[in-house]
């Protein structure tokens, strides 16, 4: 399965691995201290959906935040790419 598989340009982690890595990365970057649950490979879009929704509501128009909304867009990119 795919999203399972090591990945070369995700560094060697899977499509998985990284969406929850990402969702990771974004409830630390607002702050928060909430536990980001590993789910079942199937459910990582949906998990990053979610935990992405509520990241770009706090980022906002926030001209403090623009670093985190780069960096949001680097990685969403990044697994696109190696989809």
């Amino acid at each position: 399965m795919r999203l399972t598989r090591p990945v070369e340009r995700l560094g060697e982690a899977s499509v998985a691995e990284a969406a929850h890595t990402l969702a990771l990365w974004s409830v630390s970057a607002q702050g928060l201290a909430h536990r980001v649950p590993r789910l079942h490979p199937l459910a990582s879009g949906d998990q990053l959906t979610v935990v992405g929704t509520e990241f770009l509501d706090w980022v906002g128009d926030e001209p403090g935040r623009r670093d985190a909304l780069a960096e949001w867009r680097e990685r969403i990119d990044q697994l696109r790419a190696a989809i």
